[in-house]
This record gives structure tokens, C-alpha cells and sequence, in this order.
């Protein structure tokens, strides 16, 4: 079985600090619902701000 590892580049120490040291150095293992909300939240914005541009603000 081989394995890999997800690298995320813009996350700091700061904003997500180390909580368990058995996962090894720079694990955040125990942030994966936290990544995980942050990209469907962002595309959500993402198709929103496309629909209003294609369609015009919607009616009042």
C-alpha cells in the first residue's frame, strides 16, 4: 500500500498550531474537517460571484 501526504502551502503555525506530536513535525492532521469546509466555502463565493456576473443582480 503506498501513501501520500497533502502539502498545503498557505498554512501557518500561527493560524493552525500543532496539537497532537505523535502525527510527526508540521501535521495537521487534526485540522482536516477545518481544511476540508475552507474549499467548498470558497468555491461556493467563488460560483456565486460567476452567477451574478453572467446573470446580473438578482431582482429586489
Amino acid at each position: 500500500m503506498e501513501r501520500s501526504t497533502v502539502i498545503a502551502t498557505d498554512v501557518t503555525p500561527e493560524d493552525y498550531p500543532k496539537g497532537i506530536s505523535a502525527l510527526g513535525p508540521g501535521s495537521c492532521h487534526i485540522y482536516d474537517y477545518q481544511f476540508y469546509y475552507r474549499n467548498p466555502e470558497a468555491n461556493v463565493i467563488l460560483r456565486a460571484e460567476k452567477w451574478i456576473e453572467v446573470n446580473g443582480k438578482a431582482a429586489a
